[in-house]
């Protein structure tokens, strides 16, 4: 009842080396695309060439993420991963620590450059 609605929508898979098939050693997370053209993009990244072949998101959902994974989107495009920024501070944590001494969960933003994909992992 106190959770807010989820504008995490779409689903990717995580891969902490490079697969050779689609399910090798896949993880599914949910996330939501940063908008490159959003003001606090360009806090978090800085000044970056935006082009087709990078992606940003952020998610919620608590996995070892690691530079230089892997990143399956919901489109069928594969990255790996540049850059993850950790965020203790979300506006959930802040209503749970009024009752709670520890925050609960962890947003992450996690730059991505495109790769190729072979193997048509994720289509």
């Amino acid at each position: 009842m106190l959770a807010g609605k989820s504008d995490e929508f779409m689903t990717g898979y995580y891969y902490a080396r490079r697969p050779s098939s689609g399910d090798d050693g896949a993880q599914r997370f949910s996330y939501s695309r940063l908008d490159p053209y959003y003001r606090s993009y360009d806090v978090e990244f800085g000044q970056m060439r935006i082009d087709k072949s990078t992606y940003s998101l952020k998610t919620k959902t608590p996995l070892e993420w690691k530079v230089n994974g892997y990143v399956s989107t919901q489109d069928g495009e594969f990255f790996q991963i540049t850059e993850i920024i950790t965020d203790g501070q979300t506006r959930e944590n802040e209503e749970a620590l009024r009752l709670f001494k520890k925050a609960l969960g962890r947003e992450y933003t996690i730059r991505l450059l495109r790769v190729d994909n072979p193997w048509g992992i994720g289509k």
